[in-house]
């Protein structure tokens, strides 16, 4: 059997994506070092945010050591810096895309369990499939706690965006049976996000207008087309994961079985209404093998032939 994932998810898509993220971070470096006293190396988030160049350009490349962050330096640097900065951007809320929530810099406790919960969980994803460790360490720069508040789900929350790419910002599912599984898929949906990113710094994705109103499959409501096909994207990564956590998993319980076949069934749904919604828009070329691959992936998985070796 071919390798199914040539854009997005598998062998193939991986070396693609991992030039083409290479390309845009050198180019990223290369854009802060004509403002910087300071020669850097390393692509950071804060490096797509130019109005946030003051406040880190002078920083060392190492930002930190892991890929979850719980030092209370660098946390409160990035919200007093970088999320009250974009918040008030004009490009930022122009773009639909701002900050709601708060990163988490005053409760240490939360702070220290949201590292140990989510190193956890990374390594239950590592496991269940290790391209979605590959693509993990490869694409995602670093992860940060959001505050818990009002408006978060029981499911927990995550937040992507162009204006710090890498940067992936979480708040973990409420303490319940399934945390771990709802907790990774969770991440992959962010980590979605993140390789869309790269293809919309490549290619407009689509022919037609950036402003014509499409279903979301995840906000169940008409969004803007681009939002909505991140949504789609996003779909498929999870549909992806939950089907191979399920092929490959020894369950601790018959009740975390069930759970995960229902996820799988809901995101199969919910692949398959979205996938129907964008058939008869107008795609560049890019987009249309985009769009080609997870209705395939989505054909093969529904007849059963994907193996762990098909990714």
């Amino acid at each position: 059997m071919n390798d199914i994932g040539k854009w997005l998810l598998g062998f193939s898509a991986y070396e693609k994506i991992y030039k083409l993220k290479s390309k845009l971070d050198n180019k990223q470096v290369e854009i802060v070092n004509q403002f910087s006293p300071i020669m850097h190396s390393e692509y950071q988030p804060w490096m797509c945010m130019q109005e946030c160049y003051p406040y880190f350009i002078n920083e060392n490349d190492r930002f930190n050591e892991t890929l979850v962050v719980n030092d209370l330096v660098l946390l409160n640097k990035i919200q007093d810096k970088f999320i009250n900065t974009i918040n008030c951007s004009d490009r930022v809320l122009k773009s639909n895309t701002y900050f709601y929530w708060q990163i988490e810099t005053i409760d240490k406790d939360y702070i220290d369990k949201f590292f140990c919960e989510t190193q956890q969980v990374l390594e239950i994803i590592y496991k269940t499939h290790f391209l979605f460790e590959k693509y993990i360490l490869l694409i995602i720069n670093l992860i940060y706690p959001l505050k818990r508040t009002i408006a978060a789900k029981m499911t927990g929350a995550g937040l992507s965006t162009h204006f710090f790419r890498g940067g992936v910002f979480l708040i973990p599912p409420e303490k319940s049976e399934f945390f771990e599984e709802e907790y990774a898929i969770n991440i992959v949906h962010e980590l979605a996000h993140q390789v869309y990113f790269l293809y919309q710094n490549a290619d407009p994705i689509f022919k037609t207008e950036s402003n014509l109103l499409v279903y979301s499959v995840i906000k169940k409501v008409e969004r803007p087309i681009a939002l909505s096909f991140h949504a789609l994207v996003a779909t498929y990564f999870m549909y992806i994961y939950s089907y191979y956590f399920f092929k490959n998993k020894n369950f601790k319980s018959n009740n975390k079985k069930i759970f995960i076949i229902n996820k799988n069934n809901d995101l199969k749904r919910n692949l398959e209404i979205g996938l129907n919604v964008f058939k008869n828009i107008e795609f560049t070329e890019l987009g249309e093998l985009i769009l080609q691959e997870m209705n395939s992936a989505l054909s093969l998985t529904m007849n059963k032939e994907v193996s762990r070796e098909n990714f």
